[in-house]
């Protein structure tokens, strides 16, 4: 692919490129499929860390790094996606409660690499911290972040569509 770039002076005295039409019209192809990919990726890093969570209960031993790779998979995928920059995003011309939605998603994804690490934790591994009672030697200490992602991931599943709906007709 060729780059057809146009050179001018701005305001300040520095060089400002601009694309041509044909640059832009083959960028935004490369966006849609790269967009489609993280999409893809998200979905599925979010079907392996339910295989990881679901495992546990039986092979917790490797269930945890399937957890764990689901985990970085769908955080690639949630925060480089479609919608991850949106929450980062300060322009106050977006919509207030559709960024407070997808903020909340993203607060998600970051308690749920926190379970990662903490399932991966070896028993008695708190012990070393001082914290001695049984529910700190075994190695569920997970199961909260865990919950706490998943009641996010529900409600901002139900509440974005919602939202964005909302906005479309108004």
């Amino acid at each position: 692919m060729r780059t057809y770039l146009s050179s001018r002076m701005n305001k300040h005295g520095f060089l400002s490129h601009t694309l041509s039409e044909r640059q832009t019209i083959d960028m935004s192809k490369e966006s849609n499929t790269q967009s489609k990919a993280l999409l893809w990726a998200a979905q599925i890093g979010e079907i392996v860390v339910l295989l990881g969570a679901a495992a546990w209960m039986f092979q917790p031993r490797w269930a945890g790094w399937l957890l764990a790779a689901g985990a970085v998979v769908f955080a690639i995928g949630r925060i480089f996606g479609e919608n991850g920059d949106y929450a980062l995003s300060m322009d106050k011309s977006k919509d207030f409660q559709l960024r407070r939605l997808y903020r909340q998603r993203l607060f998600g994804v970051i308690i749920l690499l926190l379970a990662a690490i903490l399932i991966n934790t070896p028993n008695g591994f708190y012990s070393f911290f001082g914290l001695t009672s049984p529910v700190f030697y075994r190695s569920s200490l997970w199961l909260m972040p865990f919950s706490i992602f998943v009641v996010f991931e529900l409600y901002t599943a139900f509440r974005i569509p919602a939202v964005e709906k909302k906005l479309k007709k108004s």
